[in-house]
């Protein structure tokens, strides 16, 4: 289910109650505790699905909060709604153009409050009943005769127990109410029209207009004695008397509903189109949705359902759950059957679907899901494709997105651990394991199971695809790359998924800057990275390894350079090197630091430099602001990546790649094997971001193309085109169309062809194209799913346990065989049922810890785990680490600190291990060369406790910030040239409100949670200072205990303008997910 915005209210307190009228245009309409009132209109987006629009606001509708509002459920009835307050009233207000409410009347109620109200237009008349429960446990009756106000007609001795719920439905001539109350049952009364006022007053019918008439009886009836005996007051079954106009109707109890075990809090009739169906739903703090109807077939009013005994057909939901019951159902009615649609004390939705023609089977889907306390923590997976929240239910919870009809939405995955304490934090090992950190004193690492990645791969949930890769390394200074077929074949041994070819080259370095190197010749250039690129190729053909993913990046320092060294250090974070290579010979040889970062390198030799002379342009890159080219970019391969690669050097701005819409092609050889446009555009994307991040960032914009010319045709700011020998007759068309558009000309720049053996230029007899990789695809029969393997992380869950369970009393998942017959998996998103077999197995327990954890995080790198624990006394106030690429060893304790270390936080490059505390501090921790981490720097930088930290993701940047309750965020940075310390002050943010949450993205944004509930998101200017840009008030209506920027990943690909990502947690038991841009 996809959450589609949040519109907030300008509500002082929160919102008490809402709904929604039945009208063609509906309104939304909500009341909040302090009294307030607000009017929305709706209408049809095309972005949100459902836009919400605040029409009115009352801030001063009622005195005290407003506990009720009642509408008409007629789509073709006034705009009439009444609202109830805990101020003893009731207002009618009316709706009229410009949406505006207008005061009509109000209706002093003594001194009891209404509970609910509901609203019916009488049938074949324009006068209004309505129905409002009293604390007084009764049911009051309004009548409105035609444009009269509403007058008191009858009070009604419903229930035990206060009625939480009314609601009507008309039925032919008759109108029936349901009442729900907390004395567990639930009653329908039916008002029946029985003729004239005047005709009953001629032949002596007892009654009147009186408020409470009712007909004379002299004693009991025998099921008034036998209800007498079960219930102290007994049940009324008397018909009582309503005069409405010139109509006299009797009302009457027609059936006691029972069955539920606790309080009854809402009750619905079915939807009825041309005949009002005998179906009602109820549902109840007992966790339970009960359908009722007749036990004999009809409409409601029938004559055969009339007599009929009402009874439970179906029972839905989980009798006993810890969610704290139902406080609301609906019916969600739709072509292909029903729904039910329930929401629970915590905030979380139930739906339940009953196809048409299996009307005796109800099948639970996938709903909104959450914890059921407070939520305490969240910990986005390396690439941001799912995430954990920790909550005070004792849960972890796993959410993810799941891909059907084409469409990506949200949906809770699995809870892989329910535990015996409340859980505080979490953090990810790799992406198939993860360590949590609970009211006790031990650690716990969890591992999915093989349910995991086969549900994650079927329903789409993982986009980012890490693979094995192999990395080789060079530096030069002149660009013929003479000897390097030889290095790059034995880079290609093994058949790794990926081989990134790293090139340092210092003659690059004013593109930095926006401009061309003047000693280096683009076509020079556009050939070495055709040589490559063909090489590896070649390698790749002989090796039968097609879908190898060989990407070549181009970084503008000399290796020794202090910026080769951060840009390594920032490319190399997202990927998974297994092997890296080096070249001997000193011309191509890179520095040994820069090599340690990548990992322990292999040297190779270089082959033979004798290299066919080719006539490179001497001519510079004609780089300009903004530049497009386009394509079908199927199957991304080296041609096009070479293409892409000479078009992102010649864009200083903004880069426009078209690709052929699929509709185009239809008659191309293989067809089933042609990707979609939607994983075209993303390759796009993810290649020419990928390519120039190293260099300096641009931004592309991938576009669908139906024509020839798309983009190129019609937009005026384009200053280059780039195309191929193939394509450049269709510049000549696109020129033509650019005059007839009156547009500028564009100057164009062609890229030499690659053929399938290696061979550049227009005499290739067979040009490297999608369609050899699409025969290849389809004569090995492969799924075009199959392209896109698991993770590598994922892959090796391949042999893992099958699921988990919890053994009775206990609190250790534990593994169910990956043979067992009775493993049952899951292959699709689960609802509420299956979640419950969505257990992650636990591989170890890590012990050390005196109290209870606080806090956890993890470096991916070394899979090094940091925690800490509550403590009164510097003995407990220490990091504990564990060693997790050696058995989980733990390793000598970090002090500094005297009291509670509320969060830890590895930096992005794992070199620095930064804490915060309730002493008012933060503490900096350095890793030595032997990878022990030692005490580098700390500060009592604050004035009040320090409740949380955070790094930069840029690697390079050494940026951290500390959030505190003294109403300030300071942002720090790492510095250890400097004399004095360490490190430097940045910036100082001041508050209104105690930080309890910070976080740091992409391009140094801020995202602040406070203590009221608040988020706070900020954005960097120029130099150092920050400026806010966004405030979501009352976000939370709870303290924000967590925040996280979602890290970068391949969901980025699906947007040409990437925005920020920000989850939240809150002390309301809501985790909230929030997109932005600047």
């Amino acid at each position: 289910m996809q959450h589609a915005h949040l519109w907030p209210t300008q509500f002082a307190d929160p919102v008490h109650t809402l709904t929604c009228t039945a009208h063609d245009t509906p309104l939304v309409l909500t009341g909040s505790y302090g009294g307030a009132l607000e009017v929305w209109t709706t209408s049809e987006d095309n972005v949100h699905g459902v836009r919400c629009t605040r029409v009115a606001s009352l801030p001063d509708a009622h005195t005290r909060s407003i506990t009720a509002i009642g509408t008409t459920g007629e789509p073709n009835s006034a705009h009439i709604f009444v609202t109830g307050s805990a101020d003893a009233s009731l207002k009618v207000w009316h709706v009229r153009d410009g949406n505006l409410p207008e005061l009509e009347q109000t209706l002093p109620l003594g001194v009891h409050y209404p509970l609910a109200v509901a609203v019916v237009q009488l049938p074949k008349t324009k006068s209004l009943l309505m129905a409002v429960a009293l604390t007084d446990r009764r049911i009051v009756l309004y009548v409105r005769d035609d444009q009269e106000p509403f007058a008191l007609r009858c009070r009604l001795d419903a229930h035990e127990d206060w009625v939480r719920a009314l609601d009507f439905a008309v039925a032919q001539s008759d109108v029936y109410l349901a009442s729900a109350a907390q004395d567990q049952s639930i009653r329908i009364w039916r008002f029946q029209p029985h003729g004239s006022v005047e005709l009953r007053e001629a032949t002596g019918a007892v009654g009147g207009t009186q408020a409470t008439t009712t007909e004379p009886s002299t004693q009991d009836d025998k099921f008034d004695a036998m209800a007498r005996e079960l219930l102290p007051d007994g049940i009324a079954t008397r018909k009582h008397w309503l005069d409405v106009g010139s109509t006299r109707w009797a009302v009457s109890l027609d059936a006691l509903l029972l069955g539920h075990d606790a309080w009854v809090t809402d009750v619905r009739w079915a939807p009825s189109n041309d005949t009002q169906p005998a179906n009602l739903l109820s549902c109840s703090a007992d966790h339970s949705v009960i359908l009722w109807s007749p036990d004999a077939e009809g409409a409601l009013g029938d004559v055969s359902t009339a007599s009929a005994l009402w009874l439970p057909q179906h029972r839905l939901g989980d009798v006993g759950s810890a969610s704290g019951g139902f406080l609301g159902v609906r019916w969600i009615p739709s072509a292909s059957g029903n729904a039910v649609l329930a929401h629970d004390r915590q905030g979380a939705t139930h739906l339940w679907t009953r196809m048409t023609g299996t009307a005796r089977i109800w099948e639970p889907l996938p709903a909104l899901s959450g914890h059921l306390g407070a939520a305490r923590g969240v910990a986005w997976e390396p690439f941001g494709d799912y995430l954990l929240t920790a909550g005070a239910d004792r849960t972890m919870r796993l959410h993810g997105t799941a891909v059907a009809h084409a469409q990506r939405s949200w949906h809770e995955l699995a809870r892989p651990q329910t535990h015996g304490y409340e859980v505080q934090d979490a953090a990810w090992v790799d992406r198939a394991t993860y360590v949590s950190a609970a009211d006790e004193k031990v650690l716990r690492v969890f591992a999915a199971p093989r349910a995991f990645a086969t549900q994650t791969h079927a329903i789409g949930t993982v986009q980012t695809h890490v693979r094995r890769a192999h990395v080789l390394a060079i530096e030069i200074s002149e660009w013929s790359g003479a000897g390097l077929a030889a290095p790059l074949a034995a880079a290609m041994h093994d058949s790794p998924d990926a081989l990134e070819v790293l090139v340092y080259a210092a003659s690059l370095r004013p593109i930095v800057d926006g401009t061309w190197p003047e000693n280096v010749s683009l076509g020079e250039v556009e050939c070495f990275l055709q040589r490559v690129y063909t090489a590896a190729w070649g390698e790749a053909v002989a090796t039968d390894n097609l879908l190898v993913d060989i990407n070549v990046y181009l970084i503008p320092a000399a290796s020794i350079n202090e910026a080769a060294r951060l840009a390594t250090l920032d490319w190399a974070m997202p990927v998974r090197i297994t092997r890296v290579f080096a070249l001997e010979d000193e011309a191509y040889a890179v520095h040994p630091q820069v090599l340690s970062l990548l990992g322990p390198a292999e040297t190779l030799a270089l082959g033979p430099r004798d290299v066919t002379a080719v006539n490179a342009s001497t001519a510079p890159a004609p780089c300009k602001p903004t530049v497009a080219l386009g394509g079908t970019f199927d199957h991304l391969h080296i041609g096009h990546k070479l293409l892409l690669s000479i078009a992102a050097l010649c864009a200083t701005k903004h880069l426009i790649v078209g690709v052929t819409d699929t509709a185009l092609l239809t008659n191309k050889k293989h067809r089933n094997y042609v990707e979609s446009l939607s994983v075209r555009l993303a390759a796009v994307r993810r290649f020419v971001r990928a390519f120039r991040s190293t260099l300096a960032p641009i931004s592309v914009e991938a576009v669908p193309i139906s024509d020839v010319c798309g983009p190129a045709g019609t937009r005026a700011e384009l200053d280059l085109l780039v195309l191929t020998e193939e394509t450049a007759r269709g510049g000549d068309v696109i020129a033509q169309t650019r005059v007839a558009n009156g547009v500028p000309p564009v100057d164009v720049y062609t890229v030499r062809l690659v053929d399938a053996a290696g061979e550049t230029g227009t005499n290739a007899a067979h040009k490297l194209g999608s369609t050899a990789i699409r025969g290849w695809l389809e004569q090995r029969g492969t799924d075009l799913r199959g392209c896109a393997e698991l993770d590598a992380d994922l892959a090796q869950v391949s042999n893992a346990p099958a699921t988990a369970h919890v053994p009775p009393l206990g609190l250790s998942n534990r593994a169910v065989a990956a043979t067992d017959a009775n493993a049952k998996e899951v292959t699709d998103v689960p609802n509420s049922e299956a979640l419950a077999q969505t257990l992650w197995p636990e591989l170890e327990k890590l012990y050390g810890h005196g109290y209870e954890l606080l806090a956890v995080a993890c470096d991916l790198r070394t899979r090094l785990v940091a925690s800490s624990c509550k403590a009164t006394t510097a003995a407990h106030a220490v990091v504990r680490l564990f060693d997790g690429a050696d058995r989980w060893r733990p390793l000598p304790p970090l002090e500094g600190h005297t009291l509670s270390i509320t969060r830890v936080q590895f930096s992005a490059d794992g070199q620095y291990l930064l804490t915060a505390s309730r002493d008012r501090s933060w503490r900096l921790f350095r890793r030595d060369a032997d990878g022990t981490f030692v005490p580098l720097a700390g500060e009592r930088a604050h004035a009040r406790i320090v409740w949380d930290c955070a790094w930069s993701p840029r690697p390079s940047s050494h940026l951290f910030a500390t959030a505190s309750r003294d109403k300030t965020v300071r942002l720090w940075r790492i510095d250890e040239r400097l004399q004095e310390r360490p490190y430097a002050a940045v910036a100082s943010i001041v508050l209104d409100d105690a930080a309890t949450a910070v976080a740091i993205g992409a391009n140094d944004t801020l995202a602040i949670g406070l203590e009221c509930g608040d988020l706070l998101l900020y954005v960097r200017q120029l130099g150092n200072t920050w400026t806010l840009h966004d405030r979501l008030d009352r976000h939370h209506t709870g303290v924000v205990n967590d925040v996280a920027f979602r890290p970068a990943g391949a969901w980025q690909d699906d947007y040409n303008e990437v925005c920020y990502h920000v989850l939240s947690a809150g002390d309301d038991g809501c985790v909230r997910l929030v997109s932005w841009s600047v």
